[in-house]
C-alpha cells in the first residue's frame, strides 16, 4: 500500500476506533448501570397499598403495582399514556420509526384496596400495548393494562399521590426479568463493540509506528 494511502487509513481508522470504544463504554457500562439502578429499586421496595400510601409521609420512596383504571381519560386511539412514532425514510430509502411525541398525563391506578394517582414526568418502560396505523405507531398503556410505578410520595390536592420516576406496563416480576435481559444484551453488545474499537485502535497505532520507522531518510511526516 502506498504511504499516502496508509496514512489516510490510519487517519480514518483511529477516530472510528475511538468512537467504537466510547460506544462500547456507554452501551456496555452506563446503560446497564442505569437499568440495574431501576431494577435495584424495584427489588428493594415492596408494593404499597392505597391505605398505607395515604398514611405515609410525603417524600417517602414508594412503589405501587396495580391496573390502569377505567376512570382515566383516553388520550388517543384508546391509549391513556403513549409514545407516538412516525415512519420516515432516510437518505438510503430505509424505513425508520422516529419518536415524534410523548404523552404522559397523570394516571389513576386501581389497587386491591383503592385508587392511587400517579403524576410526574415519568419514563415509560415495557409498554403493554402497541398499534400501527399507516405511517404512525402508538406504544403505551391502555385501560386495564398492568402497571408498576416507582417514585416518591407528594401531597396532592385531595390525597397523597405518587410522583413517579418511571412507570412500566408489566408486573414486578416481569419488569425485573426484562431489565435483566436488557442489561445482559447491552453488556455483551458493548463488550463486542468495545473489543472491535480496541483492535482497530491497536492496528492504527501499529501502522502509524511502522510508517514512521520506515519513512525515507530526510523526509518529514
Amino acid at each position: 500500500m502506498p504511504r499516502r494511502l496508509a496514512w489516510i487509513w490510519v487517519g480514518v481508522t483511529a477516530p472510528v476506533a475511538v468512537l467504537l470504544l466510547c460506544c462500547g463504554v456507554f452501551g456496555g457500562g452506563l446503560l446497564p448501570w442505569l437499568l440495574d439502578e431501576d431494577a435495584a429499586r424495584v427489588q428493594r421496595l415492596t408494593p404499597i397499598s392505597a391505605v398505607r400510601l395515604e398514611d405515609s409521609p410525603p417524600g417517602s420512596e414508594a412503589m405501587i403495582e396495580g391496573i390502569v383504571s377505567r376512570r382515566n381519560s383516553l388520550s388517543g386511539a384508546g391509549f391513556v399514556a403513549y409514545t407516538r412514532f412516525v415512519a420516515r425514510r432516510d437518505e438510503d430509502g430505509n424505513l425508520t420509526w422516529e419518536r415524534e411525541e410523548e404523552v404522559r398525563p397523570p394516571l389513576l391506578v386501581d389497587l386491591p384496596d383503592g385508587t392511587v394517582q400517579v403524576t410526574g414526568a415519568y419514563s415509560l418502560y415495557d409498554p403493554a400495548a402497541r398499534e400501527t396505523q399507516g405511517d404512525e405507531r402508538l406504544v403505551g398503556l391502555r385501560v386495564g393494562d398492568p402497571l408498576l410505578a416507582v417514585g416518591r410520595l407528594v401531597e396532592g390536592r385531595e390525597s397523597i399521590e405518587l410522583e413517579a420516576d418511571f412507570v412500566a406496563g408489566v408486573g414486578r416480576n416481569e419488569f425485573l426479568e426484562s431489565q435483566r435481559a436488557a442489561g445482559l444484551f447491552f453488556r455483551y453488545s458493548g463488550a463486542f463493540v468495545g473489543a472491535c474499537g480496541t483492535m482497530l485502535l491497536i492496528g492504527a497505532i501499529v501502522a502509524a509506528v511502522l510508517l514512521i520507522r520506515k519513512r525515507p531518510a530526510g523526509t518529514i511526516v
